[in-house]
């Protein structure tokens, strides 16, 4: 399977980038410009994105997953961003560099090294067990329990926090006594 292709939810997850073709003109969506490419446009492999007029060379367009904001490109100069505004996208990059360091630490086994590499291709990769195991198994159609296993285990291996994503704090007392507990 393409990466491109095994991530279902790539635009949906993603906020939508749309290119214009600089051969012919067309208004395209990420996931047209292969078709576009093999079918209309085989010479000219040159796009521009068409929120932030940024060119693009021929695979280069799978790299660009988001683009400036409606407030950041109609605000010009005096955009400035709300603190505290792209919190998730630094917890995410900081999980893709885990995958990464995961991916460099599987190059023994072949199959777990291809399923990290599958997963790092998807621009929204869970961060609690679960739900990461359902999107391994739902988006790229893995099914082997003990690969998708292995896999998280690595990214926790080099996140250094098996535990502490799955498991909630303990619970703290409460005046002295645990919840469902009264003070006597």
């Amino acid at each position: 399977h393409n990466s491109v292709i095994s991530c279902i939810f790539r635009d949906i997850l993603s906020a939508m980038v749309f290119f214009s073709c600089n051969a012919c003109g067309d208004s395209l969506k990420k996931n047209q410009v292969e078709k576009h490419y093999a079918t209309k446009c085989r010479q000219g492999k040159s796009l521009s994105c068409i929120d932030c007029s940024k060119e693009f060379w021929g695979e280069e367009y799978n790299q660009h997953t988001k683009c400036i904001s409606e407030e950041e490109k109609y605000s010009g100069k005096n955009y400035v961003p709300k603190a505290g505004a792209n919190k998730g996208e630094q917890k995410q990059n900081q999980w893709v560099e885990q995958v990464q360091a995961a991916i460099d630490g599987a190059k023994s086994d072949k199959n777990i090294h291809q399923l990290l590499q599958k997963i790092k291709d998807c621009p929204n990769i869970p961060r609690k067990q679960a739900k990461f195991k359902n999107f391994v198994k739902n988006s790229l159609r893995v099914h082997q329990e003990r690969w998708i296993d292995q896999a998280w285990d690595l990214i926790m291996k080099h996140a250094g926090q098996a535990n502490a994503v799955n498991e909630p704090p303990p619970e703290k007392p409460v005046n002295g006594a645990h919840e469902g507990q009264s003070k006597a």
